[in-house]
């Protein structure tokens, strides 16, 4: 039989089992509810590094397609600048030919001016020539040798003067001008 002391002892030994058992099972409840813990966020991690994977490869497309149209718009600034400068030469050179026919439009002006009033000089000169022919004879009459009556003109001198008036002809040719004057 057992003495008193040793069923306490007994007794303390079953309640620490009782106690040791009590312990292991609440930090084996605890290590599972940590290990399940630690499955759900690894589960949530790696659902958010897979969203956040494909976040960030959605942004490198958008990113890829933002470079290529940056390239897009580069080359057709590029073609742009381009059109602009070969538009500006053209300009250039269109003025420099409206400046060069408007010097020559200038030119010409001069020159119808030049040949309008040699125009009317000679006009006015056949004019006289002609208006002096034509008016009656105010001088006594004379008889020529071939019986003609004349009063007192001499006709060679009015075709001498006809002959003898300056004549100026302008030939425009390209480049130059060429003035023929016949006497």
């Amino acid at each position: 039989m057992k003495s008193g002391g040793a069923k306490k002892l007994e007794a303390k030994v079953e309640r620490l089992k009782l106690e040791n058992e009590k312990l292991v099972s609440e930090k084996n409840s605890e290590v599972s509810a940590l290990l399940k813990e630690k499955t759900f966020v690894w589960n949530q991690y790696n659902i958010l590094e897979s969203n956040l994977t494909s976040k960030l490869r959605s942004k490198e497309a958008e990113v890829e397609k933002a470079n290529e149209k940056i390239a897009e718009v580069l080359a057709t600034a590029e073609l742009l600048q381009s059109s602009n400068d070969e538009k500006d030469e053209i300009i250039r050179r269109l003025n420099m030919k409206v400046a060069k026919m408007e010097a020559d439009a200038e030119k010409w002006k001069g020159e119808i001016s030049k040949l309008s009033q040699e125009l009317e000089f000679i006009r006015k000169s056949r004019s006289a020539q002609v208006t002096s022919i034509m008016k009656p004879c105010s001088a006594p009459t004379r008889s020529s040798n071939l019986g003609v009556k004349s009063c007192g003109r001499n006709f060679s001198n009015l075709v001498d003067r006809k002959v003898s008036a300056p004549i100026l002809a302008t030939v425009p040719s390209k480049g130059s001008d060429k003035v023929l004057k016949n006497q």
